[in-house]
């Protein structure tokens, strides 16, 4: 018999311990509904399950994101609606036009309601939005308003200025208008060199982000009004195809379109800066700053003034021997009493030449001192308007494409769990000038206002059937993956997830053990007291 150590018991109270431990982790399981609350649980099964979790959590926000993607189609969808109606109703009007027995006051009349209805529709496209995107409002504001201004007013009337006073008109060449977002100016021409010195391929810049209050009739802000600066461009573009424009100095060639319209004011900041005598030593080097355009155009204004005093027709006389062939120094030769262009500049730079007449120049008045004199900042270029997409009679104009120039940004989807699964939405970019909206006119093309009209009808019915299509898609891509996370959560449940039945057996059988291992254990002590009593009483 061993005393020393009571081995019953010991093996009893093991027993107990385990039997303890397992029905903790049995509650454990029971109360929280899984069979694997930790890694020790099941190392490889738990793996699995998080990775399961990782999936199924990822479909259900999918799910969520279909759906707005379907609110998105939706509210585009509807606002397209309304601009069909509208559309409708200024088919109405145009046929109504066409009717004989109309004349123009009622047409007029028409054309007040259809202007409303092209204006509602361009509102309704721009603010149609959902969560603070844009989704319709297709070409920006700026861009509309300056399309308008150079198709109805400023190309036409600043053509007809350089035909008028300079004599200079194009060649029926093309003359591609191309919009910018930057650049530090607001407007430039650009070609290529054809070998003959003229230009070929003549591109019209604008740069939008420095065009301000793009509307009728002048543009712009005070002085540097959008008209003056077509017109300032549009001489360049002239003199380009008239004449061997790459051997002409820069002085000449910005002198003269600032002479169209008049650049006083610029010249009055510069000769507040410089002082005259400063103002005319810019005539010397050309590194694009406003006191060389400002040395130019005072040059430039000074010849057209000593042609005059000739008995010539300024600078238009000028123009017409650099058109028949003649460089600059023998046009000049030709107009005035100046053997060349720098006999001429030596004067222009001469305090009783060029500095006395700028000193005599009135700058303090309201005229710009363009070819027109009399003017206004605001009339120096005129404001009579035309209603044509061809406003220039001698140049093939090439219109801008605005798409890279919309507000609406691409809307993409994550309809999946993982990376790449994505579903763009339609390019739903427009606007009245994307649908050719621009320039509706009742009152004498009743015709061409109504094959305008149903294009864009065509156009708008486009897009609601692709906003249609891509809505059925999305409604059946929720379905699918609905199923997926409903078919990924079952194989889930069936790694992680408890079997109550057998778990609540296992727990009824460490139950058990621990009230037998007590029981045993107690016996055991017992048993262990009674042999010591035994040994002492012997």
């Amino acid at each position: 018999m061993r005393i020393a150590n009571n081995l019953p018991a010991l093996r009893g109270w093991r027993q107990l311990i385990a039997a303890n431990g397992a029905m903790e982790r049995s509650m454990e399981r029971l109360s929280s509904g899984l069979r694997i609350n930790r890694a020790g649980d099941d190392v490889a099964g738990q793996g699995i399950s998080e990775r399961m979790r990782t999936q199924i959590r990822g479909l259900n926000q999918s799910m969520r994101n279909i759906l707005d993607g379907i609110s998105v189609t939706q509210v585009a969808e509807a606002s397209l609606g309304e601009v069909s109606d509208l559309l409708q109703r200024a088919r109405e009007l145009a046929l109504m036009a066409g009717n004989g027995i109309l004349g123009p006051d009622e047409k007029r009349m028409l054309q007040v309601e259809l202007d409303h209805i092209t204006d509602e529709v361009d509102r309704i496209l721009v603010s149609a939005e959902f969560n603070g995107r844009k989704l319709l409002g297709g070409a920006n504001p700026v861009i509309t308003k300056t399309l308008d201004g150079l198709r109805r007013s400023w190309l036409a009337n600043a053509e007809q200025m350089i035909e008028a006073h300079y004599g200079l008109t194009g060649d029926g060449a093309n003359l591609k208008i191309v919009f910018e977002q930057t650049g530090a100016k607001a407007a430039w021409v650009q070609g290529i060199n054809d070998g003959t010195g003229k230009l070929t391929n003549l591109e019209l810049h604008i740069n939008l982000a420095m065009e301000k209050n793009p509307v009728l009739p002048n543009g712009g802000e005070p002085p540097q009004y959008t008209d003056r600066l077509i017109a300032h461009e549009l001489v360049h573009a002239v003199m380009d195809r008239t004449m061997a424009v790459t051997a002409l100095p820069s002085w000449f060639k910005e002198g003269a379109a600032e002479l169209i319209h008049g650049a006083d004011e610029r010249l009055s900041v510069e000769l507040g800066a410089l002082g005259v005598a400063g103002l005319v030593g810019e005539i010397d080097t050309w590194d694009d700053t406003s006191a060389d355009y400002a040395a130019a155009y005072a040059a430039v204004k000074y010849l057209h003034s000593r042609i005059l005093a000739g008995g010539g027709t300024g600078i238009r006389a000028l123009f017409d021997r650099l058109e028949a062939g003649d460089p600059l120094d023998a046009a000049i030769a030709a107009t005035t009493a100046y053997a060349d262009a720098a006999a001429f500049l030596a004067d222009f730079k001469a305090a009783a030449g060029g500095q006395a007449f700028i000193s005599a120049l009135n700058l303090a008045d309201s005229d710009p001192g363009g070819i027109i004199p009399g003017q206004t900042a605001e009339t120096a270029v005129p404001d009579t308007e035309t209603n044509t997409w061809d406003p220039l009679k001698h140049f093939k104009e090439i219109w801008p494409e605005t798409a890279s120039f919309t507000q609406v940004e691409p809307i993409v989807l994550q309809i999946g769990a993982n990376i790449g699964e994505t579903v763009g939405l339609p390019e739903l970019a427009s606007s009245t000038y994307e649908l050719n909206l621009l320039g509706l006119d009742l009152v004498t093309d009743h015709t061409g206002a109504l094959r305008q009209v149903d294009g864009a009808m065509r156009s708008v019915l486009s897009l609601r059937a692709e906003l249609g299509a891509i809505e059925n898609r999305l409604e059946h891509t929720y379905r699918v993956t609905a199923i997926q996370a409903e078919n990924l959560t079952a194989a889930e449940s069936r790694i992680r997830d408890l079997d109550m039945a057998e778990e609540m057996t296992n727990y009824v059988k460490q139950q058990l053990l621990i009230q037998t291992s007590t029981a045993m254990l107690a016996q055991a002590n017992v048993l262990h007291r009674d042999a010591l009593r035994v040994l002492m009483g012997a």
